[in-house]
């Protein structure tokens, strides 16, 4: 300051000695934050050691242990000599004369005029009461659940589960099968058949229909039907049925019980009398 008063005039001084005064003004600042947000502490590090630590060191004598443990491959090698080694000859069982099937009672549920019965996957069981026209839906126990009137089925007479939601009603004197709904107790679908069907049964999305001149098979989608087994002397109140790759079914004229393939090829007959 003393430069600037004894060579410059009394204003350059005033107006000099104000920008010097504001300029220390901003470094005091700053040194005093430096002071309060303690940046300008010293600060030491102490380091102890807690004396138990040496019995840890006494009693550690690893710190851990590395093993290999061998499995069998992920890939079998195996020879053609081991192949043959492996084949068996396995004997089938001889099948059981049906004079020797043995037939056991589990329940029994008193109702008039049934023609029709199927099981669902849910355990509930299905009856047709023909003189009545209705479905009557029964709990795995045997009581009643609900039911669904039939009054517009021309002779409702068998009844097949299609899945848990809709099973399908053949009619005795009509060239029709019923989808009913069991949710809405409605007819889903009405399916036109070429005979007027008696029993009926349900697998791998096709109808297989028992009518007085053969089984027939009604596909679900298409409609087309196509006879499997034709026979002339097949009569009313006769049933058909399936299990897996067999037909079978009843005579109630010849009191026989036949069974074919589910191309109309004959496996056995068998005739009570």
């Amino acid at each position: 300051m003393s430069a600037i008063k004894e060579y410059a005039s009394d204003r350059q001084a005033f107006l000099g000695g104000k920008i010097i005064e504001t300029e220390i003004k901003k470094h005091e600042i700053y040194l005093q934050s430096l002071f309060k947000d303690g940046n300008l502490q010293k600060i030491d590090f102490n380091c102890q050691i807690e004396d138990k630590i040496s019995d840890v060191l006494c009693t550690v004598t690893s710190f851990g242990s590395i093993s290999v443990e061998l499995s069998s491959p992920l890939v079998e090698l195996q020879m053609e000599k081991d192949k043959q080694a492996q084949i068996r000859r396995f004997l089938r069982a001889p099948p059981t004369p049906t004079n020797d099937l043995k037939m056991t009672l589990k329940r029994k549920f008193e109702f008039n005029y049934v023609t029709g019965c199927c099981f669902s996957s849910t355990g509930d069981i299905f009856l047709v009461d023909n003189y009545k026209k209705r479905l009557l839906i029964l709990k795995e126990d045997g009581t009643l659940k609900t039911g669904i009137h039939l009054a517009s089925f021309q002779g409702p007479v068998d009844v097949t589960c299609i899945d848990d939601k809709t099973v399908a009603v053949s009619c005795q004197y009509s060239y029709e099968i019923q989808i009913i709904n069991l949710l809405t107790k409605t007819i889903q679908r009405t399916i036109n058949t070429t005979s007027k069907c008696n029993s009926i049964c349900f697998t791998d999305g096709n109808f297989v229909c028992y009518t007085v001149t053969g089984i027939q098979k009604v596909n679900m989608t298409g409609y087309c039907s196509s006879t499997t087994v034709k026979d002339d002397t097949l009569a009313n109140w006769s049933y058909v049925d399936t299990s897996k790759n067999k037909i079978c079914y009843t005579n109630y004229s010849k009191a026989t019980v036949a069974c074919c393939s589910l191309t109309g090829e004959k496996m056995w007959e068998y005739n009570r009398k």
